[in-house]
């Protein structure tokens, strides 16, 4: 959500949160979105309560002693209904939540119990998913330069994500000490990119800097296959964030897609395949 904060009209002067005035819901799914413009979903003014049924913000002020400085308020049963409904247009898949965009243990008890799963660039990320109590498979954990340390203490309660070829030497040389045999992910730089905007123009041939090129693959299939302990049953692709054009994404999804199937086609058994997001949010 974003909140327009307008100039301080005459009158008494109250908590600073009295210049709340309006608060816009910004998301792709907003009916009556026009060029990022979206009608407003919550009013507050001077503390009256208007639509969606708002918490009497003065008495939370006041029942928590936050007249005097600044706080984070959080609408959950706002959070849950864009949830449910991303859930419900998105059926037949499973929705990741990158933990980086917040990690407020309320938020994240709350959208695990929803069905999501977790998106996690760290090992402290993942160990608060695992806390959560979600299941391995649940939580992918890609990053790049990820330690020793790191893999060692998430290798069991998370889907690591390996970001180069090193990367799975590394976890397969772990696993071997360990006498373990893992499923992990790799993830993959597609031979695309995205021009500048929300609304890009579709490159070919400059894969990211991030995960493995697309072109790398073919000559790397041998190693894939002699991998015993740390098997590679998934692939990871994530072009660029903050994407409105559904073309851009379907493009760069339907190369993921076909890259998944060269790799079925070779050998390689995969029971996931990690799109990495991108749906963007007008700004306005």
């Amino acid at each position: 959500p974003l909140v327009h904060v307008p100039t301080r009209k005459k009158g008494p002067v109250g908590p600073k949160v009295t210049d709340i005035f309006w608060a816009f819901e910004f998301s792709p799914l907003a009916p009556k979105c026009h060029q990022g413009l979206c009608e407003p979903v919550h009013a507050i003014s001077r503390g009256r309560q208007r639509m969606h049924n708002l918490p009497d913000l003065f008495g939370l002020i006041s029942r928590h002693g936050l007249k005097d400085t600044p706080f984070y308020l959080y609408d959950l049963r706002f959070l849950e209904e864009r949830a449910l409904a991303l859930r419900k247009a998105l059926g037949g898949i499973t929705l990741l939540y990158s933990i980086k965009c917040n990690p407020h243990p309320v938020i994240l008890t709350r959208l695990a119990g929803l069905g999501l799963g977790m998106d996690a660039a760290s090992q402290g990320e993942v160990l608060l998913a695992h806390k959560l109590g979600l299941a391995q498979e649940k939580i992918l954990y890609s990053a790049p330069g990820k330690s020793e340390e790191d893999l060692a203490a998430t290798l069991d309660v998370c889907t690591i994500v390996a970001d180069s070829y090193g990367e799975l030497e590394r976890l397969e040389a772990l696993c071997r000490r360990l006498g373990k045999k893992v499923c992990v992910g790799l993830r993959v730089s597609p031979s695309l990119s995205f021009g500048p905007g929300p609304f890009p123009e579709v490159l070919e041939g400059a894969p990211d800097k991030f995960g493995v090129p697309e072109e790398s693959l073919a000559c790397h299939i041998d190693f894939l296959r002699s991998l015993t302990h740390a098997q590679v049953c998934g692939i990871h692709a994530h072009v660029r964030s903050q994407v409105l054009s559904a073309r851009a994404l379907t493009a760069a999804f339907a190369r993921v897609a076909g890259i998944a199937h060269d790799l079925q086609n070779a050998g390689i058994e995969l029971s996931f395949v990690n799109l990495g997001g991108g749906l963007g949010i007008p700004q306005g």
